[in-house]
């Protein structure tokens, strides 16, 4: 009688690593997106190295790079942010059905829904591919809210913040508002800005929405009403 042997289990897909943190403040310029880009695919052709469809999506993203296209790498940009702009909440709540539905062509040219799906990658693995998706949809975002490639944006957004905030500071150190907290939050330009970029309050430790917008600008308020406060007797 012939010996039966079990056969071993086939060894799970070697997790990728997190994420690099990004930066701070945020990046905005194309190449910040398509260098995130290039991190998730080369990760993902390495745990997934029978795949032929991964490495076209990775040359082409490694060729913008090597050529510095930025209208390439701008077009990439965009076309993640057009699939996404409408379920931007759902993304960064990590809704697996909306991510297949609105699956931007990176992803879906790679064949992810597939490799999703293979029962030899872990829970642990597609954590941390979420984590990728949701931060090069927060460079996407930022890209095209912002609308300008530079890394001057964020400080152009800001001061377009304080300007339209109207800080005064009196000869005695008061502080003083030309414009309602209320009255910001209900400018449809900071309206549409803080809709989109919500989720993001998050990185500076407030929470989503206008109620995350609010409790930025009162915290920071009170870090300006501090510094200015007399020094005590």
């Amino acid at each position: 009688m012939a010996s039966t042997t079990s056969q071993p289990a086939p060894p799970a897909r070697p997790a990728p690593p997190a994420p690099p943190a990004p930066p701070a403040p945020p990046g905005v310029a194309p190449n910040d997106f398509v260098d995130m880009a290039v991190t998730l695919f080369t990760e993902i052709t390495r745990v997934f190295p029978e795949c032929t469809r991964t490495p076209l999506v990775l040359e082409r993203l490694r060729s913008m790079q090597a050529r510095n296209n930025e209208a390439e790498m701008v077009a990439a940009v965009r076309d993640w942010y057009d699939a996404t702009q409408a379920n931007v909440d759902d993304l960064y709540a990590r809704n697996q059905t909306v991510l297949f539905t609105v699956y931007p062509s990176l992803l879906r040219d790679a064949d992810l829904q597939t490799k999703w799906n293979d029962p030899d990658l872990s829970d642990a693995s597609r954590t941390t591919l979420w984590d990728y998706i949701i931060q090069l949809t927060q460079r996407a975002v930022l890209f095209c809210v912002m609308g300008a490639a530079s890394s001057t944006s964020l400080m152009s957004a800001a001061k377009t913040l304080t300007d339209k905030i109207g800080l005064n500071i009196s000869d005695d150190g008061k502080l003083s508002l030309n414009m309602d907290i209320n009255q910001l939050l209900a400018d449809p330009d900071i309206g549409k800005m803080i809709g989109l970029l919500s989720p993001m309050l998050s990185q500076f430790g407030a929470g989503a929405g206008m109620n995350g917008l609010q409790d930025m600008l009162q915290g920071e308020m009170a870090k300006v009403a501090a510094a200015f406060s007399a020094p005590p007797s």
